[in-house]
């Protein structure tokens, strides 16, 4: 079966091949998450993270009911958005070295829990342009970065040379910070990776059964 993963992360897609054990196309959904945003007004991150998510599995979903090239097989499509959220606030990535080290100094103090919610939207196309079946799941899942220590100058000095943070929502590659033994994950790590892996396989499953069913 055709299996679509809506992002052009690489990343993304070498989990989906690991941990998933399946090969996904990726295919990029071409929207504004802003204007999203801005249209749905969300007001928990968990409502933010699920309507770009959403947003993301409507567009593709579209894209490929009205492609003549698709045949007539089940397609399946599994869309992401993932946000970190810590002081009642969303944090985005950086706009430049100067932000990312305050972000830094803002969460890399003992007992600092930050949020990672992920949205996971997972559809799947299949019939005739005549004769769509289409059934979408949607779900998202949190687990948080806890802080086991203060961050030093040093440490954040170390953090930034040595991780990719300046690219990272929230300035968070929380690889590093276990490995500088400053946090531990509490809940799937695999969340703040950005695709879950169980609740993926388990919806991907149900909508094959419900294809199944029609």
């Amino acid at each position: 079966m055709r299996i679509v993963l809506g992002s052009s992360s690489r990343w993304r897609q070498q989990i989906a091949k690991t941990q998933l054990g399946i090969d996904v196309e990726l295919m990029p959904p071409d929207i504004d998450e802003k204007q999203v945003a801005n249209k749905f007004q969300p007001k928990t991150p968990e409502e933010h993270t699920q309507v770009i998510s959403n947003a993301k599995l409507d567009f593709l979903l579209s894209k490929l009911e009205s492609d003549p090239s698709r045949g007539e097989n089940p397609v399946i499509v599994i869309c992401c958005d993932t946000i970190v959220y810590y002081n009642n606030k969303i944090l985005e990535k950086p706009i430049d070295k100067n932000e990312c080290l305050e972000t830094i100094k803002s969460w890399g103090i003992k007992n600092a829990r930050i949020g990672v919610y992920t949205a996971i939207s997972v559809g799947a196309i299949s019939g005739s342009q005549n004769s769509i079946q289409k059934v979408t799941l949607s779900e998202v899942h949190k687990s948080d970065v806890v802080m086991i220590r203060d961050l030093t100058n040093d440490d954040i000095t170390f953090y930034f040379n040595n991780s990719n943070c300046i690219d990272s929502s929230g300035s968070l590659i929380v690889e590093t910070l276990m490995e500088m033994k400053a946090a531990i994950i509490d809940g799937d790590q695999t969340v703040i990776e950005g695709l879950p892996v169980a609740p993926c396989k388990r919806m991907i499953q149900e909508l094959e059964s419900k294809l199944g069913n029609k």
